[in-house]
């Protein structure tokens, strides 16, 4: 579906996390999206310049500004605006919501439930499934040039390991050998990922705390995968997105490293075939249920942080970008906009910084 009386997509994306694969699944999208013909702008709330800047730079994508928003808006183009669970309810106020469930609802964030209205597809079956999601959505964003075996020869004497969110959920890292080396994504130590892609070619093992898109890449590199089994991640998503457990039997193979390189290289080779389809089937059944519905929402263009704070300046910011941008139509956006504040007041906490 190509025409220009398709839908407008919107992927909202949280933030700008250094190397977080859930950004690059939706800037992913919103690539893909648009290679299909359609209209599709990612989304950051509040964005800087600068922001927006990196984004065009490095991934040449188009980012929504005030003025693409108004345009919709004036025009009665209900965009369809792709959400990660991450983010609860219904921030830019969409007729139309797509929610890509990337993780366990409500673990970081967001909402456990969703309305019915929504349509929902889970990045894994085992989302999907989770979620009773309308399909999968798995959109493979791993880096096949820099993620591949080492040259013949090279040793393996490190061993390596990822307990992001496992962390944040206040898990301890147990079990592991010794000296074995955290892979950061995030904060003043986090390795970029040409250092990654060099340490997993150097290691015996990846260990793992919580699915993660390192366990395709630590495959890619030939690289095994052992999962530790916690108090957080089992019994429901708890497991690899791309395999069963590697126990140390296994490890002791000599050749278990090119057998995982060659099994990942097929894994994602055949994600991919698949990809396309669930694309194709995502962008059909979301274009269709948003023309059923018809329904017509104006858009907020002022959006609270999710702890309901809202920054003054934020506001004279908006303001001033839509003087800037919609002469013709400053007054009434603006006051349209500030008396939604002014219902929501008893909600909303400002700040001056």
């Amino acid at each position: 579906m190509t025409d220009k009386a398709s839908i407008p997509y919107l992927v909202y994306a949280p933030r700008l996390t250094g190397n977080s694969a859930g950004l690059r699944v939706l800037i992913r999208i919103t690539q893909l999206l648009s290679e299909a013909g359609l209209d599709a702008s990612l989304i950051i709330p509040k964005h800087r310049t600068a922001g927006t800047k990196l984004l065009q730079r490095f991934h040449g994508l188009k980012v929504a500004d005030l003025g693409h928003l108004l345009t919709l808006d004036k025009a009665e183009r209900n965009p369809i605006v792709v959400y990660p669970e991450s983010i609860a309810g219904n921030p830019l106020n969409s007729a139309n919501i797509a929610r890509l469930v990337l993780n366990i609802p409500g673990m970081f964030g967001g909402d456990q439930r969703y309305g019915a209205h929504e349509m929902v597809f889970g990045y894994e079956d085992a989302l999907t499934r989770m979620v009773d999601g309308l399909g999968t959505l798995k959109i493979e964003v791993v880096d096949r040039a820099l993620f591949i075996p080492p040259p013949p020869g090279t040793p393996r004497t490190k061993t390596c390991f990822y307990a992001g969110k496992y962390r944040k959920l206040g898990g301890t890292t147990t079990g592991l050998p010794e000296g074995c080396i955290e892979i950061l994504h995030e904060g003043p130590q986090a390795q970029s990922p040409k250092e990654i892609a060099a340490l997993l070619q150097q290691s015996l093992a990846l260990y793992t705390f919580e699915p993660t898109l390192l366990t395709t890449e630590a495959g890619l590199c030939g690289c095994p995968n052992v999962f530790v089994p916690n108090e957080h991640f089992i019994g429901s998503f708890g497991h690899h997105p791309y395999g069963e457990e590697r126990t140390q039997a296994v490890l002791n193979d000599p050749g278990i490293f090119d057998a995982t390189a060659q099994e990942f290289a097929q894994r994602l080779d055949a994600a991919n075939a698949q990809m396309r389809a669930q694309l194709a089937f995502f962008i059909e059944t979301t274009q269709t249920r948003a023309r059923e519905r018809q329904q017509k929402n104006h858009l907020n263009f002022i959006v609270p942080k999710p702890s309901g704070r809202i920054k003054l300046r934020e506001i004279f910011w908006f303001l001033l970008e839509l003087k800037r941008t919609c002469p013709e139509r400053f007054t009434y956006v603006a006051l349209r906009q500030l008396k939604k504040l002014r219902r929501r007041k008893n909600s909303l906490q400002y700040e001056y910084t």
